[in-house]
């Protein structure tokens, strides 16, 4: 682990990074300087000289991204990073091909055409201890976006599973560079209660090695499995992000929350409006990935004593495969919230007039959007970041108030 200690990332390699999270973790590694609050690891961030962001149409995604990111006149170190947009399919091929800014097809280009060097260039730059390549995976179709058909089953999986094991060889590629792999889980590893009771777990990266024994445990057990156990050598350390629920403004679950345009509140119930409902803020979560991204993290054993453990744990918070330290961080605030509560404050903070909730039983919102989508509404965990509290981290948002507040301002 030391190595992990005086070595430096020059290279960030981000699969899916156009969505509604990565935009914003772009924009904190970019602009750091200028946002309205804290950026860890800034040091470590200004030793970046490119951003990788792989996509699958390029030409879009880069037309996309520079409509909705700084320009970049006002990134913090113009001169000294660029961010290049790569199709997947070139990360079968040679890692270091030449880019260019042809529109009229999918080949690798530059963000705002900007380019300091090439890759091979960059390489001659950077010593052995001081040109570290790491990755981060997005990648994956939104488990909420419709009813789970087998086809859309098959897509959850392959965006996930494929990217991650594509992204995971692709990094190895780069021999004694590969540094840090981050893999994007979610909360939904853990088992789920719709009515939460005195008894009823908190779990933390350390305290539950057994997956949920429904879909979202299921898909977050295989992706971990993978995570956990492809054998990339050369990887320095690997790492399992579990999110929450995101928030916002402009996207995630805000936007379905809140109706567009006119900024007020649907006051809807879900379930029992008792079930947990792990948030984060999109600010935090980018910085949580910095954080991990950077931290020097050690590995220490599971406890398994407070969970029950009827099966086969899929991945563990602190393990070493393969010599390959694993380490897991629990992508949520610290405050423990129902559903019933985040829809109060919404409907405090944006209606004109306090309106009762209005509630929609599991059976009713299983008619309506299916089995699976019914059970992530109505249905929840109590998460703890336990991890990153514990090596300091810091919450800019640590509360339900907080994010409401923040979110809801316009």
């Amino acid at each position: 682990m030391s190595s992990l200690i005086t070595a430096k990332t020059s290279s960030l390699i981000i699969g899916g990074g156009s969505g509604f999270f990565g935009k914003q973790l772009i924009k904190h590694l970019l602009i750091p300087n200028k946002l309205s609050f804290p950026v860890p690891f800034t040091p470590e961030i200004e030793n970046l000289k490119q951003i990788t962001i792989v996509s699958r149409n390029v030409q879009f995604i880069k037309e996309q991204l520079e409509k909705e990111l700084p320009n970049v006149n006002r990134w913090d170190r113009k001169d000294s990073i660029q961010v290049l947009i790569k199709d997947w399919k070139s990360l079968n091929n040679n890692p270091h091909d030449k880019p260019n800014n042809n529109k009229n097809n999918n080949e690798n280009c530059f963000l705002f055409n900007h380019q300091i060097a090439t890759e091979k260039d960059l390489e001659k730059d950077d010593n052995d201890t001081n040109g570290l390549v790491s990755a981060i995976n997005l990648s994956g179709v939104s488990i909420s976006q419709q009813n789970w058909t087998e086809k859309f089953k098959r897509d959850i999986y392959s965006s996930r599973i494929e990217t991650t094991k594509q992204l995971m060889s692709y990094l190895n590629s780069f021999d004694k560079k590969a540094n840090v792999f981050i893999g994007t889980s979610a909360v939904g590893y853990y088992p789920s209660c719709s009515e939460p009771n005195p008894q009823t777990p908190i779990f933390t990266e350390y305290n539950c090695n057994q997956q949920a024994n429904n879909p979202f445990g299921e898909l977050c057990g295989t992706l971990e499995k993978v995570i956990t156990e492809e054998i990339n050598n050369n990887i320095k350390k690997r790492v399992i992000m579990r999110p929450g629920v995101i928030m916002g403004k402009g996207g995630g679950v805000l936007s379905k929350l809140i109706v567009p345009y006119v900024g007020v509140s649907l006051p809807i119930k879900f379930g029992t409006g008792s079930q947990p409902f792990p948030i984060i803020h999109i600010a935090d979560l980018a910085n949580l990935y910095i954080h991990a991204l950077f931290k020097n993290s050690t590995c220490q054993p599971l406890d398994t004593t407070t969970i029950s453990t009827t099966a086969t744990a899929t991945a563990t918070a602190n393990n070493t495969i393969n010599n390959t330290p694993v380490v897991i961080y629990n992508g949520v605030c610290p405050d423990l919230i129902t559903f019933q509560q985040l829809s109060v404050k919404l409907n405090e903070r944006t209606n004109w007039i306090i309106l009762p909730l209005f509630p929609i039983s599991f059976v009713l919102t299983q008619m309506l959007m299916g089995k699976e989508r019914a059970l992530l509404l109505c249905e929840g965990q109590y998460v703890m970041p336990t991890r990153s509290l514990e090596e300091g981290f810091n919450f800019v948002f640590p509360s339900l108030s907080n994010i409401v507040g923040d979110v809801t301002t316009v």
